[in-house]
């Protein structure tokens, strides 16, 4: 697509998420179509292509996020402000020359609105406390790009345990209870979050759409993102299911050989994993479970006041069954 002035525009489609969305599910079926995508004009760009394990997420796309603020926002290894290194020139996203001459590009990346909360030390009771500076950061890279933005939620109380599992896999001892106090796990939040999005100059809509509703409306969000039905009537999605959960007989060993207090083990989080793998989700080890039934209730109320103020929004559009 070129404007009358020569200058070429593209359609910009940016999913940010969140984590433990069906993400995965996504990204792995937009890469596995790719060539077809390729063959419309469209380029997907993934976690592959967009991330680099040495340095800083923020770094790597060029973001001038103030140091004072960066801190638990990293998207690679943590180092210290003395001891960050300069990044090459090889390591670093060049978004114009990314969008290229495509007619549309398809952006998912979980991690271009930070962490889920803010470190302990700095709790907020928000979720996602900075992703609308991290947002607005990345518009100024393409100034000349309108951006459609993609956003997954999911009932709180559910995200959190699911949150929580991921952070067992990944090595870190820590009990439940302890973790779940960061967030108001009953309250209305995702409104907040879309609301600052929804301010960001450069981003001219916003569509979201429920984890819970994902099996159903997985095509129609491939399909906008796309910009064309017919193109996803084509694609060959992927069944199986990424980063399964895990049984409470596993989060109970995982604890026990991860506590909380740092016992210096150095393969914490191969040992997380060969744990789930010896005690998968089934009918004699049932899924990880820490809620009640009063809270569970109590989270869906929520959760549907939620998306009831998210419809209210400006810009936004929710992608229903």
């Amino acid at each position: 697509m070129t404007s009358t002035n020569s200058t070429h525009l593209c359609e910009l489609s940016l999913h940010v998420g969140a984590h433990k969305t069906a993400t995965t599910h996504l990204q792995q079926t937009f890469k596995k179509n790719n060539d077809l995508l390729l063959s419309a004009g469209a380029k997907f760009y993934g976690p592959k292509e967009l991330r680099d394990d040495s340095i800083q997420f923020s770094e790597r796309l060029g973001l001038k996020i103030p140091s004072s603020l960066s801190d638990g926002n990293r998207g690679g290894r943590s180092t210290g402000e003395s001891e960050r290194r300069k990044v090459q020139d090889s390591q670093k996203l060049n978004m114009p020359a990314m969008i290229g001459e495509y007619e549309r590009v398809i952006i998912s990346e979980e991690n271009l609105i930070g962490p889920y909360v803010r470190p302990e030390k700095e709790l907020s009771g928000r979720l996602y406390p900075r992703s609308d500076m991290w947002l607005r950061e990345f518009a100024k890279c393409i100034p000349e790009t309108p951006v459609n933005l993609y956003f997954s939620t999911r009932m709180i109380a559910d995200h959190i345990a699911s949150q929580y599992a991921q952070k067992l896999k990944a090595g870190v001892g820590i009990s439940f209870r302890n973790y779940a106090t960061k967030i108001d796990c009953f309250g209305p939040l995702w409104a907040d979050v879309i609301e600052r999005f929804s301010k960001i100059e450069g981003i001219e809509q916003i569509y979201v759409w429920r984890y819970e509703d994902y099996k159903d409306v997985h095509r129609k969000v491939m399909s906008l993102m796309a910009g064309s039905d017919e193109l996803i009537s084509r694609f060959d999605v992927i069944s199986k299911r990424s980063n399964l959960g895990l049984s409470q007989r596993a989060v109970d060993e995982i604890l026990s050989y991860t506590p909380e207090k740092d016992d210096g083990c150095s393969n914490r989080s191969a040992i997380a994993k060969s744990i789930r793998d010896d005690f998968p989700i089934s009918d004699e080890n049932p899924k990880f479970a820490p809620w009640s039934e009063t809270e569970l209730a109590a989270s869906a109320e929520a959760y549907e006041e939620d998306i009831d103020r998210i419809c209210e929004l400006p810009k936004v559009t929710l992608i229903t069954p």
